[in-house]
C-alpha cells in the first residue's frame, strides 16, 4: 500500500516537471501568453526573470521587441537577396532565362497573349520554408525579382509562363 511519505515524495518529483509544462504553455501559445500577462499586470508585476534572462512586460518593450526583430529579418533578408544575386550573376542565369523564353516558350505561345506573358524564375527561399524567393526579374517586362512568396501563392504556383489565358500544351 502506498503511504503518505509515498504520496508527497511523488507530488515533489511532480512540481518541477509541471510547473515548466505550465510555464512552456503559457509562453507560446497566444492565450497563454495573454493570460500570463494579465495575470501578471493584475498583481503588479512589470518584470520577469527566469533562466538568467529578465522580461520586462510593457507596450515600450514589447515595440522594442517587434522593432528590433524586424531589423534583424531584414538584414538577413538583404543579405540573402545579395547572395542570390551573387549567385544568379555567376552563373548567368537571366541570360539563360531570357534564351529559354525566346527560344522554348514563346514560339510555343499564341500570337494572341504573347504580348501579355512574363515569365521568372522561383527558388526555394533561404529564410522560409515553403516559401519560394524570386530568383530574376519578369522577362521582358523586366521588373520585381528579389521577392519572396509563400508556397502556392502568386504566379509561384503557376508551372508555366502566366498569361491573361492558360497556357497551349505543346
Amino acid at each position: 500500500m502506498i503511504g503518505a511519505a509515498d504520496w508527497v515524495e511523488a507530488m515533489r518529483a511532480l512540481a518541477w516537471p509541471f510547473a515548466a509544462l505550465v510555464a512552456i504553455l503559457a509562453i507560446a501559445t497566444e492565450t497563454g501568453a495573454r493570460v500570463l500577462r494579465n495575470l501578471l499586470r493584475k498583481i503588479g508585476i512589470r518584470r520577469v526573470s527566469a533562466f538568467g534572462v529578465e522580461f520586462e512586460l510593457t507596450e515600450e518593450a514589447a515595440q522594442r521587441v517587434r522593432d528590433n526583430i524586424e531589423e534583424r529579418f531584414n538584414e538577413y533578408r538583404a543579405r540573402v537577396r545579395r547572395e542570390f544575386e551573387r549567385m544568379a550573376h555567376a552563373r548567368a542565369i537571366s541570360a539563360l532565362h531570357h534564351q529559354v523564353f525566346d527560344e522554348v516558350v514563346q514560339p510555343m505561345l499564341d500570337e494572341k497573349v504573347v504580348a501579355d506573358v512574363r515569365s521568372t524564375i522561383h527558388v526555394p527561399d533561404a529564410l522560409f520554408k515553403d516559401a519560394y524567393y524570386q530568383l530574376v526579374d519578369y522577362y521582358p517586362s523586366g521588373k520585381d525579382g528579389g521577392r519572396a512568396f509563400p508556397s502556392g501563392e502568386g504566379s509561384s504556383a503557376v508551372p508555366c509562363a502566366r498569361a491573361k489565358t492558360t497556357c497551349r500544351d505543346g
